[in-house]
């Protein structure tokens, strides 16, 4: 845990620590994706630790768990299945709703728009006009680098469609 306090935020604050990052997230309007990043280093029991700690806080909206990593989204079904699990990936899914079904996942997260009624979040949205189109195409929502931008182009084409 120290090996994280090496690291600093664009402002040069410390990157936080998971429960300090939900202290200060609790009881807020707002959507978190968290995804277990299993897949070069997995962590035996990771998954426990990280839903019981979730547990512990109040949040808006339930937290979405995401990983590319789909052991990871297995074992947290195990731990706890009421939670929202969603299958990252980076390549194209030939059946997203068999996927989506079968493993009882609540979303998919692809690199690229899947022509599917499947609740799905893109990733890595930063281009202004292709978040337009996946927002066009109803997508949940996207994943970017540059969220002030983005909120604005969504605002922008909600305001404009009423």
């Amino acid at each position: 845990m120290s090996e994280i306090r090496k690291f600093h935020l664009k402002n040069g604050e410390p990157v936080p620590m998971l429960r300090e990052l939900f202290e200060i997230l609790q009881d807020k309007d707002l959507y978190i994706n968290l995804e277990f990043k299993t897949n070069k280093v997995h962590d035996k029991g990771i998954e426990t630790i990280v839903l019981a700690l979730a547990k512990e806080y109040h949040f808006v909206h339930p937290i979405i768990f995401s990983s590319f990593n789909y052991q990871t989204l297995k074992n947290c079904q195990r731990v706890d299945p009421h939670q929202q699990y969603c299958f990252l990936t980076k390549v194209p899914i030939l059946f997203p709703q068999r996927l989506v079904r079968k493993n009882h996942f609540d979303a998919i997260h692809p690199h690229w728009y899947l022509p599917s009624k499947i609740t799905q979040r893109i990733w890595t949205v930063d281009n202004p006009k292709l978040a337009k189109r996946y927002f066009k195409r109803g997508v949940a929502g996207i994943f970017t680098n540059n969220f002030e931008l983005m909120n604005r182009v969504k605002r922008k084409m909600f305001v404009n469609t009423k």
